[in-house]
């Protein structure tokens, strides 16, 4: 501590330098105040305006960087013939871009008793590319002056605005320097809230309600992540509330480079470059995505557990959900879709296991009978099941082995060519639809070559055994066919008469 204070004692002759150094200590004092607890600005006000064809600073208030206050008690209007003369002075002509600043002004009156405090309005040339300039004729070292060591007296401009065009004043507000709090928290009186926040690379602002954390904001690699224990809702005034107002939207105004990694169960946007044909990336503007990420565990999980939903709670506190997606893309909409516009329907992948591709293959079927005529007439496309029952036991508790294969008896060949089989066992348990065939294609009047040998183990029960065999293919012009066949075999106990 290097301050000092005036010792005082009766009967003591105080000196002007002893009333002074009292001054000095207060006034010290109180901007060491302003300084350690806050950082220099505006903090309330100040901002200038056009009122009757006048520029006009609003009343308010100001800390510079030396820790002393600038006050404006009332609005304040410029004399347009003293505003031309401080342009001129700046060198400003043309209409050219000015800067508005508050300067502190000390003056002594006539009679030499009293100092007066004035903020006074002060014009420079626009310093162009900067926003905000610095403060003029300020050492860049006083910009973060140590308030603990004895404070300069010299002036310390505050940057108020900057007119763009000072003929028609055309006044731009961004850039203001505002006061700002200095510490780590802040503490309602009751303790039920406290506002924690932490300085450095990766800094933290955190709101904490009754004693629960509630918000929480920190950084890592560059990217601000907010969690939220709660609600988030989006909120306007009340509709009676006379001043206008707007509803603004949840939305990421730029977006950032594509995660290098996943970043499951966040959202975020970001521009993905338009691709071909081919799959490449074309000269076309790149896309803007807004991305929800959901967590996909792979084969470690079942990805269809993962799901985002969208919904509502009912009367009896019920979640309903309207739509719900899953991270191995499945979509369920629970209720009515309405489109406007056109739906197009992807192709159906051709997976024997999907009833739809069945259906389609069916239909196909029919319609492409009745065109073609002679030209489908079956015998075209058959399943041929072989059970080699010299190396099975048919008899309650052994098994039966057997083999597919696929027969196109017309002259066309086929394509895409598959073979499933459907067992119903003497229990009526069933195993399949499996896939045992899966060609590319078929030349006409040929037979494939044999599926690999099944083996199907047989209950402790007598009855029948069903073994079911669809071949379904395309012919040339895309017609989808299906054939089916059925192999049926009593299983008995041998034994028994």
């Amino acid at each position: 501590m290097n301050t000092q204070r005036v010792h005082y004692r009766e009967g003591q002759r105080l000196r002007a330098a002893d009333l002074q150094a009292e001054q000095a200590y207060h006034a010290g004092a109180r901007r060491r105040h302003h300084l350690g607890g806050h950082t220099w600005g505006i903090v309330y006000g100040l901002a200038p305006a056009v009122a009757g064809g006048q520029l006009v600073v609003q009343p308010g208030l100001a800390v510079d960087g030396y820790g002393r206050e600038l006050l404006l008690a009332e609005a304040t209007a410029v004399d347009p013939a003293d505003l031309s003369a401080a342009l001129v002075d700046a060198g400003v002509s043309g209409g050219g871009p000015a800067d508005l600043w508050l300067v502190l002004a000390a003056t002594l009156d006539a009679a030499g008793r009293r100092w007066r405090d004035e903020a006074a309005l002060h014009v420079t040339a626009a310093a162009p590319g900067l926003a905000p300039p610095p403060p003029f004729d300020v050492p860049q070292a006083d910009l973060d002056v140590a308030f603990w060591q004895a404070l300069p007296e010299r002036p310390f401009p505050i940057f108020l605005g900057r007119l763009t065009d000072t003929a028609a004043l055309a006044i731009d507000l961004a850039g203001r320097p505002y006061a700002a709090l200095v510490g780590e928290s802040v503490v309602t009186p009751d303790g039920g809230a406290r506002l924690q926040l932490a300085d450095g690379p990766r800094g933290r602002f955190t709101i904490d309600l009754l004693g629960r954390r509630a918000l929480h904001l920190s950084d890592m690699d560059g990217l601000t992540t907010a969690t939220v224990r709660g609600d988030v809702a989006l909120a306007v005034e009340p509709p009676d509330d006379p001043r206008p107002h707007t509803f603004d939207s949840l939305g990421y105004p730029q977006p950032m480079p594509q995660p290098a990694a996943p970043r499951p169960w966040s959202l975020y946007r970001t521009e993905v470059p338009s691709l071909g044909p081919d799959g490449q990336p074309t000269a076309d503007p790149p896309i803007a995505e807004l991305r929800l990420e959901l967590f996909n565990p792979g084969s470690e999980g079942n990805p269809a557990l993962q799901r985002l939903s969208i919904g509502f709670v009912d009367d009896k506190k019920i979640w309903r959900s309207c739509l719900s997606m899953s991270a191995d893309g499945g979509l369920e909409v629970g209720g009515v879709v309405i489109i406007e516009g056109e739906a197009v329907e992807m192709p159906i992948p051709a997976d024997p296991s999907d009833p739809r591709f069945f259906e389609l293959m069916l239909g196909t079927f029919q319609n492409s009978l009745a065109a073609a005529g002679d030209r489908l007439a079956p015998p075209l496309l058959e399943p041929q099941i072989v059970v080699n029952l010299a190396d099975s036991d048919p008899k309650p508790g052994g098994a039966v082995k057997y083999q597919v294969r696929a027969h196109n008896g017309a002259t066309q060949p086929v394509s895409m060519v598959s073979v499933t089989a459907l067992v119903v066992k003497p229990d009526k348990t069933s195993e399949g639809p499996t896939e045992l065939l899966n060609l590319t294609g078929l030349p006409g009047e040929t037979t494939s070559d044999p599926s690999d040998e099944q083996t199907i183990n047989l209950p402790n029960r007598e009855g029948s055994l069903l073994i079911t065999a669809t071949v379904t293919a395309f012919t040339a012009n895309f017609e989808a066919i299906t054939r089916s066949a059925t192999v049926e075999m009593s299983i008995r106990n041998p034994d028994v008469n």
